[in-house]
């Protein structure tokens, strides 16, 4: 038995919702309040947005920024586990919101049912200590990634498409950025070849890569050691294989190459 007194600067309420968490070692009272006091934005919120939501929200990250602006549709059910069939229709963002809310009180939640534009990134980004990219196209991870480096805000991403995904970590102005792996020119991508639209996902693979992108998230709010720069976490579900791969800085990188340093400076 865990004895609540032994955690001070939690409600009652809080030392019993977190009790589990709380007792890991290297955790206690000092961990939970720093996720208490952590302020993480989520931008997209589908098969990849729905776990690390709830994950984030259920370990009792202080304050959540919800970025979505499409409906809940039929075929979303199948890997959105943050939605039910009476959600058909509606916006996600708001339907997420409250599921959430439900599942922990103790938290507080903004939704901001849009898409993230250049018109918009800037001031929804700025202030929050990590930002959390669970989208399936291009075009939104190149905005996040010049918006972040340019506030300097770390943010983490996420993709999976069949039982294959990655999640990676971007440290402005310590070691790559997204730019560095991908710089062709952005498009439309939801019904290209490769897209997960075309090719499938599973909703088990999703929900498996949404974890670790949460825990990923958890682990760099809680400082708990120097963060790995340039790492990218490779997961093949299918053959049970994974991989952390390092990725090297490019000098020509139009973000966080000499131009691009030129151009932000």
């Amino acid at each position: 038995m865990v004895d609540n007194a032994a955690f001070p600067g939690l409600s009652s309420q809080e030392q019993k919702r977190y009790r589990r968490q709380i007792v890991i070692p290297g955790m206690g009272d000092e961990g939970q309040q720093k996720l208490k006091k952590s302020r993480v934005m989520i931008v997209g919120l589908g098969g990849l947005g729905s776990p690390v939501a709830l994950y984030l929200a259920a370990a009792g990250v202080g304050h959540l920024s919800l970025v979505e602006g499409d409906c809940i549709e039929e075929s979303n059910l199948q890997r959105q586990i943050l939605y039910t069939t009476e959600d058909i229709g509606k916006l996600k963002a708001e339907c997420a919101a409250r599921h959430l809310q439900s599942l922990n009180p103790c938290i507080e939640i903004d939704s901001y049912p849009q898409r993230l534009t250049e018109s918009n990134a800037s001031s929804l980004i700025v202030g929050h200590d990590l930002v959390l990219s669970c989208v399936d196209n291009r075009a939104t991870r190149q905005l996040l990634n010049s918006v972040c480096y340019s506030l300097n805000i770390p943010w983490i991403d996420a993709g999976v498409v069949r039982a294959i995904g990655t999640v990676m970590t971007f440290l402005p102005h310590r070691g790559p950025c997204y730019a560095c792996l991908h710089n062709e020119p952005t498009e439309d991508e939801s019904d290209l070849p490769l897209s997960p639209a075309s090719l499938g996902v599973w909703g088990a693979a999703a929900g498996a890569i949404g974890s670790l992108q949460a825990m990923e998230a958890i682990n760099f709010l809680l400082e708990r050691e120097e963060h790995p720069v340039g790492r990218m976490l490779w997961v093949d579900m299918q053959e049970m294989i994974c991989e952390a791969i390092f990725i090297q800085p490019s000098d020509d990188c139009p973000v966080c190459g000499q131009k691009g340093r030129d151009f932000h400076n």
